[in-house]
This record gives structure tokens, C-alpha cells and sequence, in this order.
């Protein structure tokens, strides 16, 4: 069975959530789950929609969930569970952001949720 790759119309984030563990399953799901940063179970992260990362969500589909957010389900993923890859420290300092993401342009909380919530180019 061929699934045809199929882009979105007007959406360019999605939200993915690892639901399942991914013992016993192929290297390629594996390192696929590992590309997408879903290091433990029910972590989630957003993801950039492009041809790569749709095939990516193909590969793993049977292992994730994933959506499209709005400002508001964004807004209230980054202030209930967001943490900064740099440290895993909750983003309600705006001080770690704005020393790390200054040079975008990014030095409030809420550029920062403007950035993922629309995708810029800095993303």
C-alpha cells in the first residue's frame, strides 16, 4: 500500500506526542523518534511541517499522535509544560530567554510563543 505524501494547505506547525514505546521496533522508527527529539514517553514537541518531517510522521505514525495548534493550545503547552533544550528549566524566566534567543529578536515570553505558534524564520 503506497500512502501518497500529502502537505497541508494553510498549516505549517504540528504538534507531536510519542503515545506508544518503542521497544522491539525497527532502527528506522527508532532514530526517526530519536530525529524528532521524543526521548521518553508522552513527550512531545512542535515540528516545522515540510516534506521531510511529514514523511518523518509517516514512519512513526503507528507511535505518535500528532496535530496542528492553534496560538491558544500553543500559548498553553509552552507556559504549562515548556522547558529550553539548553537546560530543562521551565520558560518563565524571561532573562534565559532573552539570553539565548536575543539575537532573533526573541526576548519575551510571548515572542517566543508568536515564533512557534507562526513559524518564522528563525524556527
Amino acid at each position: 500500500m503506497s500512502r501518497a505524501l500529502q502537505m497541508p494547505d494553510k498549516h505549517s506547525l504540528t504538534f507531536v506526542i510519542c503515545m506508544e514505546r518503542i521497544e522491539g521496533v525497527s532502527l528506522l522508527v527508532k532514530s526517526t523518534i530519536m530525529k524528532l527529539g521524543l526521548k521518553k514517553l508522552f513527550s512531545g514537541i512542535f515540528v516545522k511541517v515540510t516534506p521531510q518531517s511529514v514523511r518523518m510522521l509517516l514512519t512513526v505514525e503507528p507511535y505518535v499522535t500528532w496535530g496542528f495548534p492553534n496560538l491558544r493550545s500553543a500559548r498553553g503547552l509552552i507556559l504549562k509544560r515548556g522547558q529550553a533544550k539548553i537546560k530543562t528549566v521551565p520558560l518563565t524566566d524571561n532573562t534565559v530567554i532573552e539570553e539565548h534567543l536575543g539575537r532573533f529578536g526573541v526576548v519575551f515570553l510571548e515572542d517566543l510563543i508568536h515564533e512557534i505558534a507562526f513559524p518564522g524564520k528563525h524556527f
